[in-house]
């Protein structure tokens, strides 16, 4: 007997997950438009969070959402590594943390929920690929992440994407605030 996997087709803009009450949506790249711009009001400020539904979008989205805090517009996700700026929402500068992946292992204790995530150029091209970290299994060493536009089918769980750990080949590094 012989089986074919069929991956169901999502709509634009449909959820595919919820972390803290931050929806990550569908972004078909046959309907992609550069120019959707995505905002959100908090505490009635409206917040620029992106080009809809980008993997960059989501994770400003959540940050914004959860930990009030943003970060300055960047040209792609794998630029965040080297020039994040991240700003509370009362736009007080908040230092960081850039580690590259070969340090990851060292360092893992201090990853936390809100840790980001960089995907590299070479298995993201052009863009790169971000995501944040939204729970940690410190002894089997897993980084529970939350994303959007990567992949574009519904998340594992209700709660987080996908899980990774240190040795993901795709990583770049991680950014610590």
């Amino acid at each position: 007997m012989r089986f074919t996997l069929i991956k169901k087709y999502i709509q634009f803009g449909k959820t595919i997950g919820i972390n803290n009450n931050v929806p990550a949506k569908n972004n078909n790249k046959t309907n992609f438009d550069h120019d959707l711009k995505n905002y959100i009001v908090i505490n009635n400020k409206i917040y620029y969070t992106g080009v809809r539904w980008e993997c960059v979008e989501y994770v400003r989205r959540w940050l914004i959402t959860v930990k009030h805090i943003t970060f300055d517009n960047i040209p792609n996700a794998i630029d965040m590594f080297d020039n994040i700026v991240l700003r509370t929402l009362c736009d007080k500068r908040i230092n960081h943390k850039s580690i590259m992946k070969k340090d990851i292992k060292k360092n893992f204790h201090l990853i936390e929920p809100g840790t980001l995530v960089i995907y590299d150029k070479q298995h993201y091209p052009i863009t790169g690929h971000v995501a944040v970290v939204v729970d940690i299994d410190k002894i089997n060493k897993l980084l529970y992440i939350c994303e959007q536009n990567n992949p574009t089918n519904r998340w594992e769980t209700s709660n987080y994407a996908r899980k990774i750990d240190d040795n993901d080949l795709c990583l770049h590094g991680i950014i610590l605030f």
